[in-house]
């Protein structure tokens, strides 16, 4: 008989049609710590966390975890391992699973742990705060991508309800808002999707101060048909090539119509391997080729999902896999990265291919979350898939997150070494959309070893280029960097502005990296500590509630660390 286990809301435990009983709250508090920890933890440090008023702390915590047996799941060892079995469910844990099953989960809408107590400032009530404000992005995180989900299996009632409970919650993420009118759109509500683009964009302008993007209006206007006149099997497949040519060679406009007109032949011609192909390079293209319409992108690749299954297309199921995960580690979404990069594995086949992506943007979501050695474990094989296919756009972009992961940890040599030999590849390829983020990186390595003329031209050459290219991230990298290197030199009112400026550089577009925004924040924060300006507070608030929520660890704890000292 299985086990269901409740986190969400008020903690509880069922089997079958009979309560299981543990007694009092501290049972749960440990399977919340030991559940959410990413590296598990010493019976000594669990003693400090729960139990540091018993009078025997040991004691205390053998006779909880033996409470948590009852609920037949496995806890032993020191550091404390927990082993939950297949006939055990946690809705915690299921969260990063499948998300069109986990918005179905009961507790959804509660916090986690609800009603239990813990001593308000002490580092359990600091962590259950973190945890709660971490499970609620990734409970929005779940809904955003069920209703994508049942959006492409044209089950659109039930995504327009988890549209709606996103929008309602997030009233000022214009994603959020294009979901909602994608969804009200693909019902029939199209006046009610108008209505609800313009009240977005309203509430975006008052209260944000910014214009709305191409991921609301493209949510709005009627897709693009393309040319009905391709109707044969082989015209559309040299449709599919034209336009990803079209795309690779700079023409985008060119290239998302044809595509755009094949998804439409496929279509008609009923052939999922035709439309799962078709949906994957529009997808994809969409991505990659035109900035801030992600969602757009995003809603392809949840329909193309279940039909590569269909038609056994493992390469092109890891494709529509990685490219999900690829848009969530972007946003943020590290559970829901995690997720999507294991589907992207466990869909290939005996000839692996296009894993080197998934491991170097698994790695890279790795470092942002401060996983250093899974981190460099995947990255490491990334490097070596690069080699081994010869990919040199992948080797050069592995090169710069292996870059940058020595200059957060701080070994700047190392960092220098990589980034180096990343621009050396970039230049090689002449993929100048590229060379300003190595380049940016290497500034603030420089930089930091006290070179301030030559990471000024560095951060300068990457800034304009990164204009010039369009990609805000980039810009904000740039700034970022400017802006210390004119701190360092004494221009403390020029440094500070551009510091201020870097973080909405990275968010003028509502898909871009936001690791890149919070790092932003985090030389902000650092600069108003040292030199004991007004808005630190504020920075830091912003830095600590938003790292939190997305699982940035090692921002938090830099700020909070900072705040102590």
């Amino acid at each position: 008989m299985s086990t269901e286990i409740r986190l969400l809301g008020s903690p509880g435990a069922d089997r079958g049609a009979d309560r299981v009983d543990v007694r009092g709250h501290k049972p749960w508090l440990l399977l919340g710590l030991v559940l959410l920890n990413d590296q598990p933890l010493t019976r000594e440090r669990l003693q400090r966390l729960v139990f540091v008023d018993a009078a025997d702390p040991a004691a205390a915590l053998r006779w909880n975890l033996s409470q948590l047996r009852n609920l037949d799941i496995q806890v032993d060892g020191d550091p404390v391992r927990v082993e939950v079995p297949d006939d055990v469910t946690v809705d915690l844990l299921e969260l990063r699973g499948r998300a069109d099953h986990a918005a179905e989960l009961a507790g959804l809408d509660e916090d986690l742990l609800a009603g239990v107590r813990v001593e308000p400032g002490s580092e359990l009530a600091v962590w259950l705060d973190e945890e709660r404000r971490h499970v609620s992005r990734l409970v929005l995180d779940v809904r955003q991508e069920a209703a994508l989900a049942l959006l492409g299996r044209g089950e659109t009632d039930r995504a327009l309800q988890h549209a709606r409970q996103v929008a309602k919650a997030a009233p000022l993420d214009e994603n959020a808002a294009a979901l909602l009118v994608r969804c009200l759109r693909a019902v029939g509500r199209v006046a009610e999707a108008q209505t609800a683009a313009k009240d977005a964009a309203t509430r975006l302008r008052e209260e944000l101060g910014v214009e709305p993007t191409d991921a609301l209006w493209s949510a709005v206007a009627a897709p693009m048909g393309g040319d009905r006149r391709v109707t044969g099997r082989r015209a559309v497949v040299a449709q599919i090539e034209a336009g990803e040519s079209a795309v690779n060679a700079g023409a985008i406009d060119t290239g998302l119509q044809s595509l755009q007109g094949a998804v439409v032949a496929a279509r008609a011609l009923r052939d999922n391997a035709l439309l799962a192909r078709a949906l994957v390079a529009l997808g994809s293209s969409l991505i990659h080729g035109v900035r801030g319409v992600d969602q757009e992108g995003l809603a392809m690749l949840h329909e193309a999902v279940p039909l590569t299954e269909l038609v056994g297309d493992a390469p092109l199921a890891v494709v529509a896999r990685r490219e999900i995960g690829y848009v969530d580690f972007l946003r943020g979404r590290y559970d829901r990265a995690t997720h999507w990069f294991g589907q992207a594995r466990s869909a290939a086949d005996d000839s692996a291919t296009g894993l080197g992506w998934v491991d170097m943007y698994d790695g890279a979501a790795a470092n942002d979350v401060g996983d250093d050695s899974r981190a460099e474990r995947l990255l490491t094989h990334a490097l070596e898939h690069a080699g081994a296919k010869r990919d040199l756009r992948l080797q050069a972009y592995t090169l710069t997150m292996v870059g940058r992961r020595h200059l957060l940890s701080s070994r700047l040599d190392e960092a220098d070494r990589c980034l180096e030999e990343a621009i050396e590849v970039v230049r090689a390829l002449d993929w100048t959309a590229f060379l300003p983020f190595p380049e940016s990186l290497l500034a603030e390595s420089v930089r930091r070893a006290g070179d301030l003329p030559r990471g000024q031209d560095l951060a300068e050459h990457a800034y304009v280029l990164g204009e010039q290219v369009g990609d805000p991230c980039w810009e904000s990298l740039a700034l970022r960097t400017l802006g210390l290197v004119s701190v360092d030199a004494g221009d403390l009112e020029r440094g500070v502005a551009m510091l201020e400026q870097a973080p909405p550089q990275c968010r003028r577009l509502p898909d871009t990296w936001r690791w890149i925004e919070m790092w932003g924040y985090s030389a902000l924060v650092d600069v108003g500590d040292r030199y004991d300006l007004d808005a630190t507070a504020s920075w830091r608030t912003h830095l600590e509630t938003e790292a939190t929520a997305m699982g940035m660890r090692p921002l938090v704890e830099r700020a909070s660390a900072a705040a102590v000292e």
